[in-house]
């Protein structure tokens, strides 16, 4: 399952299908968690397999339980990288919506100003005035 959530999240770009893979993310990471208890308190009990199964079946069980934590730990760190980058994703997707709502914040008051302005403006001084006026609406905050 982690790595088909792992291959599915590479190339996802919609918020939601983003917003959905890291929650799948982060079950994952918590099973994950679980299962490496689980396969401690076996490696812990070595020698109820050795009681279980006999010397060389214990060893070979052993030798498993050891490639299944390596692993596990494995597919756990790319679960970690994952989810982090696409909660990048996610930050940046927001932060480009906030930066969005600036911008139609600022143009709907610049084309506020301009359908109060008074209209073409009769001398040099009153243009540049003007002109000042919509440069410092434009300003970033």
């Amino acid at each position: 399952m982690v790595s088909q959530v792992v291959e599915a999240s590479a190339e996802v770009t919609d918020f939601s299908h983003i917003a959905m893979m890291v929650q799948s993310i982060e079950r994952l990471l918590k099973a994950s968690d679980q299962l490496q208890e689980r396969l401690k308190l076996l490696q812990v009990k070595g020698d109820l397999l050795d009681s279980v199964f006999g010397p060389e079946g214990s060893d070979s069980l052993q030798g498993e339980l050891s490639a299944a934590i390596r692993n596990r730990e494995l597919l756990h760190a790319q679960l970690l990288q994952r989810k982090s980058r696409l909660q990048g994703l996610i930050s940046r997707t927001k932060d480009f919506g906030d930066a969005h709502e600036q911008i139609r914040s600022k143009l709907a008051a610049l084309r506020d100003q301009l359908m109060a302005a008074d209209g073409l403006q009769p001398d040099i001084l009153a243009k540049k005035s003007q002109s000042d006026q919509f440069r410092v609406s434009l300003i970033p905050d």
